[in-house]
């Protein structure tokens, strides 16, 4: 099995976006040094259940007609393999596989229904 480890959440603006979950939810936000405009979500006490997710804004792949605005990403052993499945089961892939320098590879696929998520291979020890 392959658990939920991200989530992702589109935003026409994400400065305004950001305020709200951390009002709201009292999220712990930062602005990802990647050079890239990015925020990491985090959600709680990492001691606790749940899962920290990110927020990016939106662009013309990343947007609300094409997509949901939420964006689950499981982690798997190994992307290629879990592609194939993904693959053989009825979805595609939606978002070629990148590597995300320090962090793993990352691919976004699409179910038979079109929902997007993400799957990650982690590169860290």
């Amino acid at each position: 099995m392959s658990r939920v480890v991200h989530f992702e959440i589109v935003a026409k603006d994400p400065d305004k976006t950001v305020e709200f979950y951390k009002k709201t939810f009292s999220w712990d936000v930062k602005k990802w040094e990647s050079g890239k405009d990015y925020w990491l979500l985090m959600t709680g006490d990492k001691n606790a259940p749940g899962i920290d997710g990110g927020l990016m804004e939106e662009s013309d792949m990343f947007n609300r007609d094409s997509i949901n605005s939420y964006v689950c990403t499981l982690g798997v052993e190994d992307i290629n393999e879990a592609i194939s499945k993904v693959e053989s089961n009825g979805g595609h892939v939606y978002v070629p596989v990148t590597e995300i320098p320090n962090v793993g590879l990352l691919v976004y696929c699409k179910d038979p229904d079109g929902n997007i998520f993400g799957m990650m291979e982690s590169k860290m020890a």
